[in-house]
């Protein structure tokens, strides 16, 4: 008894699944009865190129404006297709500039750009301050050399009149005479 309970709870489980199969088989039936009467109608009738061909002999302005029209739909077709394709590549392009917007965007603007040639004027100007301290530089370091060199003239003439003035003191303390 337990086992035909659990092949019984079993078979339970499988109950939705197939109720669903027999749904999806169902609608399969159905699409494919449409399509054999969609067929046999078709099959009842005569095919428009039969058709066609029976005009063409009793009444050849009428196959004419026919074979004319099937003419303009293939390229109505044609054009359809080109219009597709033409509008793909607008959308494309529409991406593309859409993209390079972004990037655009992204990119330093007018203002950016007065800031430059506001830090370029500066640099100018304090690249003239500093070619005028240079400049300045320049003389001030001629002019402590020129002192350097009045210096050491001086320090050589301190240095000749004290060896002279040793050389008269050396005199005068051994006699030899002098002012003193």
């Amino acid at each position: 008894m337990k086992r035909n309970a659990d092949e019984a709870k079993e078979a339970i489980r499988i109950i939705p699944e197939l109720e669903q199969t027999i749904i999806d088989l169902e609608k399969e039936t159905r699409t494919e009865q449409t399509k054999v009467k969609a067929l046999s109608e078709e099959l009842s009738r005569p095919i428009n190129v039969h058709r066609w061909r029976r005009l063409e002999s009793s009444d050849p302005k009428r196959y004419e404006m026919i074979l004319n029209l099937q003419q303009l739909q293939k390229q109505l077709i044609d054009k359809t297709d080109d219009v597709i394709e033409k509008d793909l590549m607008i959308q494309e392009q529409e991406k593309i500039y859409i993209e390079l917007k972004n990037i655009l965007a992204r990119q330093p603007g007018d203002e950016v750009e007065d800031q430059l040639d506001l830090y370029r004027s500066t640099h100018q100007e304090k690249s003239s301050q500093l070619k005028a301290m240079e400049e300045e530089l320049d003389m001030y370091r001629e002019q402590v050399d020129q002192f350097r060199r009045d210096i050491r003239e001086l320090e050589e003439r301190q240095r000749g009149v004290r060896e002279e003035w040793f050389k008269d003191m050396g005199r005068q303390t051994r006699g030899e005479g002098g002012i003193y």
